[in-house]
């Protein structure tokens, strides 16, 4: 809190504009999609036996999947609902794989590998743009912010309460404490595996979709850091890597 109170003081003094409205919906809208993910991704990290890897090639994925979808005519709603399925579906394969026992960075590299794969096979390594068909609340702004830093509260509110207030949640939480005592209590590893891929698999495709959306254009190089930042979020927000406490 110090360390952060002290680089405000220090933008604020030094550099012009720092403190201003503008400034910081610039980087509430910067570190949105990176949000998004990473909220996501903490009922994994808290079940302590999960990871994912395959952040930066499945958001690729979905911005890839929602551009092609719309540009073949079919509306923005249906590709919304053809990327959150298509990412649903390879977090819940990954997931059935790693409640098997295999290694889950092994597992998502793996799964980095194939799609990454499949989108130079479909898109000859060429970003694909939405142009005109781009949907009018890509860049919507309400109170001085853009869509993508609401969906990030919105999901940020979710999962807390779906982590603090569900069986599910307590479920993931115990799981992580004690894996165990949570075998014990009769939780089954493959529950736990598929919830949390499926949480982190909706959250890469809402946040693939609004890049998408908001940006027009996608490809193989789409959002190429964002495994690594996810990462990061999820661990300075104060969630333990063994799991169980955040």
């Amino acid at each position: 809190l110090v360390a952060v109170l002290a680089v405000l003081v220090g933008g604020t003094v030094t550099t012009p504009g720092f403190a201003s409205g503008e400034n910081a919906a610039a980087i509430l809208l910067s570190a949105s999609i990176t949000g998004i993910v990473a909220v996501a991704m903490t009922p994994m990290i808290l079940s302590g036996h999960f990871v994912s890897i395959a952040g930066s090639a499945s958001g690729a994925l979905a911005a890839v999947c929602f551009i092609g979808v719309v540009n073949r005519g079919l509306g923005v709603p249906i590709a919304c609902l053809v990327t959150l399925f298509v990412l649903t579906a390879i977090g819940i394969a990954q997931g059935v794989v790693v409640s098997a026992g295999l290694n889950p960075i092994l597992t998502t590299l793996a799964a980095t590998t194939v799609i990454l794969g499949v989108m130079l096979s479909l898109t000859g390594g060429t970003n694909l743009s939405l142009g005109s068909r781009a949907p009018s609340w890509g860049n919507l702004e309400v109170l001085g912010l853009q869509l993508p830093v609401y969906a990030f509260l919105l999901v940020t509110a979710t999962v807390v309460v779906f982590m603090r207030n569900t069986v599910l949640g307590r479920q993931i939480m115990l799981f992580g404490a004690n894996s165990n005592t949570a075998r014990i209590s009769g939780i089954p590893r493959m529950r736990i595996a598929l919830v949390v891929f499926v949480i982190f698999s909706l959250g890469v495709a809402l946040a693939g979709i609004l890049w998408a959306a908001q940006l027009g254009v996608a490809g193989v190089g789409t959002l190429p850091n964002l495994t690594v930042s996810s990462i990061a979020a999820v661990l300075i927000g104060g969630n333990a890597i063994q799991g169980g406490v955040g």
